[in-house]
């Protein structure tokens, strides 16, 4: 089981992980073996690693009974009246 402060921090190494390498491989291709491929690849990979183990971390800590659910509460804005909405709808027809 993982710490809060662990569960943390995977969670800010998944997004922040794979853009230092992406940035790496555009300036230094060049420079690094096999012009970088495995940069990328490798840190999408370990946040790919970071990630199960949120995933696994979530399901070993939920309650039994307690059901995981997950709600969207936005609403699409509908284009009504607008000139752009006549214009889809006639050329969809």
């Amino acid at each position: 089981m993982l710490s809060d402060r662990a569960v943390v921090a995977l969670a800010l190494a998944l997004p922040l992980l794979p853009r230092p390498a992406f940035t790496a491989q555009i300036f230094f291709w060049r420079r690094l073996p096999r012009q970088g491929d495995w940069l990328p690849t490798a840190a999408m990979g370990a946040a790919l690693a970071c990630a199960i183990a949120l995933f696994v971390q979530m399901l070993a800590v939920s309650a039994p009974g307690f059901p995981i659910t997950a709600s969207a509460g936005w609403r699409w804005p509908e284009p009504r009246g607008s000139r752009w909405a006549s214009s889809w709808t006639t050329w969809r027809r």
